[in-house]
């Protein structure tokens, strides 16, 4: 696989950083290989312990460190025994973890010599700082975008002055047949079984409690349409083929709104162009973020 011009780049920066301090971060957009860069890094400081906070991240992590041929151990923080090895490298996937308790106790028993942090939101939405001495950050999702690397995004905006959770049903129940490969995100299993019952198209609630392999799955191979997620598949999911979101779980938070946008951003060679869609809930008081408030759209539809 060749790597590409920023990624190269970004490997280089990160390494050399690592020879100079201890902690570095490495931010890329959702979509621009942040796996496949980290374990590029690996290569220099192994053995290496890879840790990430849900099974598909592991996954992920393995099999590319495997194609390395690296030597390493991939576990998730919340194991109750920590390897007692002696680690050169420590990676942290999806970094901005990094400030909960759960991961700083962790990170106290482990016996590593350098860490690096890898996600595409190096913020947290609590104002917790994350640790790290210098961050590599060599491209943005409007720079990979207008290089064909992510897909451009068409923005769909849909006026709400009700529940905006109908409106977003009705929709997608109005372009259903344009929309392609769906997540629609809800905050609540009660609502994504509301949501399940009214669309058109065939679908899947999936949420962090219950099994998802098999949903996931039927998706990949367009048996249905339409996830329906309660609170998962914001990170640590690779589904290049998802072509539209719909955002029916407004949030404050500039890394959830980003990893929700960021399950379209991949190229396929039948995809160059996605579709996210929000709500402009004309009532609130306090309103949320707005897909502009993280990405610059190639284009902005207002329904």
């Amino acid at each position: 696989m060749k790597l590409r011009q920023y990624q190269e780049q970004a490997i280089k920066m990160a390494v050399r950083r690592l020879l100079e301090v201890p902690r570095v971060a490495l931010v890329l957009p959702t979509g621009a290989g942040k796996t496949v860069v980290a374990s590029k890094i690996c290569n220099f400081f192994e053995p290496v312990l890879w840790v990430a906070h849900r099974k598909e991240l592991i996954r992920q992590a393995s099999a590319a460190l495997k194609k390395e041929r690296i030597k390493f151990d991939a576990i998730s923080p919340f194991v109750s025994k920590v390897p007692k090895g002696k680690y050169n490298l420590l990676v942290i996937d999806e970094f901005h973890h990094d400030g909960c308790k759960s991961y700083k106790s962790f990170l106290s028993k482990v016996n590593f010599s350098k860490l690096l942090g890898i996600t595409a939101t190096p913020s947290r939405h609590d104002r917790v700082a994350l640790r790290f001495n210098y961050m590599v950050d060599v491209a943005n999702y409007e720079d990979l975008s207008a290089q064909g690397y992510l897909s451009k995004v068409v923005l769909h905006r849909v006026r709400s002055y009700g529940d905006y959770i109908d409106d977003l049903i009705n929709w997608a129940n109005k372009n259903f047949d344009t929309m392609g490969p769906t997540i629609f995100f809800v905050p609540t299993l009660e609502v994504g079984e509301k949501v399940r019952k009214a669309l058109k198209v065939s679908s899947r609630v999936v949420s962090a409690k219950e099994p998802r392999d098999e949903d996931l799955e039927l998706f990949t191979e367009s048996k249905i349409q339409c996830l329906i997620s309660c609170q998962i598949l914001t990170e640590g999911v690779d589904l290049p083929m998802c072509k539209t979101v719909i955002i029916g779980r407004n949030t404050k938070s500039k890394t959830l709104l980003s990893q929700m946008i960021g399950r379209v951003l991949r190229v396929t060679d039948d995809k160059r162009e996605s579709n996210v869609v929000e709500p402009v809930v004309m009532w609130a008081s306090s309103p949320a973020l707005t897909v502009q408030d993280v990405i610059t759209p190639s284009q902005r539809i207002i329904s």
